[in-house]
């Protein structure tokens, strides 16, 4: 038995308003599944950030410290600290890391880099802090790369205090949250920004 017209017309019009309802709702669950594996990637980071500090102690404090804070005579990235080269910081730390495809959240366009050796800002997805103290529990230590602030940053190094206005670029998941990561280790999802003193190298 054939369709007439009307009748076609009808189940395009019903198969159209199931799409319009149905696509919504993938992407929405799509993207709340690449959260989910950015911020186990911060995890990853967080957790190699603070193993990293653990074996580079600071002979006044016996605390450790964070790559940023070392010097690169110690294998750490201090100098880098005004290049605006973020990479130099996660390359310090690459043993602790493994692999550069931990750096690229699975929402961005960006690709992991080949190898520490050829690894780029291009290649990064996240931030990195250049202050962070592990004897603070709630410091931030890394995070999207898409957060920013009001007034914009100074360069590559914004300015992250409790009086600054935050908020999310789009580059990365809809441009409505992110996750970072704090110095106790847990990662927080937020849809707007006030974590603290600090200062962030984003890229």
């Amino acid at each position: 038995m054939a369709f007439t017209r009307l009748e076609l017309v009808i189940v395009v019009l019903v198969v159209t308003v199931l799409v319009l309802l149905i696509v919504p709702g993938l992407v929405k669950a799509r993207e709340k599944s690449r959260l989910t594996r950015c911020a186990n990637n911060l995890v990853q980071i967080g957790t190699a950030m603070t193993n990293w500090a653990a074996g580079h102690t600071n002979s006044a404090t016996g605390a450790g410290e964070y790559a940023p804070r070392v010097s690169t005579n110690y294998g750490g990235s201090l100098e880098f600290a005004d290049t605006g080269q973020v990479f130099q910081h996660f390359r310090a730390m690459s043993n602790e890391l493994g692999s550069t495809a931990v750096l690229v959240c699975p929402s961005d366009s960006r690709q992991s880099g080949s190898s520490w050796l050829t690894l780029a800002d291009t290649n990064l997805s996240y931030f990195i802090s250049l202050g962070a103290d592990p004897r603070i529990e709630d410091w931030l230590l890394t995070g999207d790369r898409h957060l920013d602030s009001v007034p914009p940053r100074r360069g590559a190094v914004l300015e992250v205090s409790t009086n600054t206005l935050f908020r999310w670029r789009p580059e990365l998941h809809q441009g409505n949250s992110g996750n970072v990561v704090f110095s106790d280790g847990s990662v927080l999802q937020v849809p707007v920004s006030s974590v603290g003193p600090d200062l962030v190298h984003s890229v």
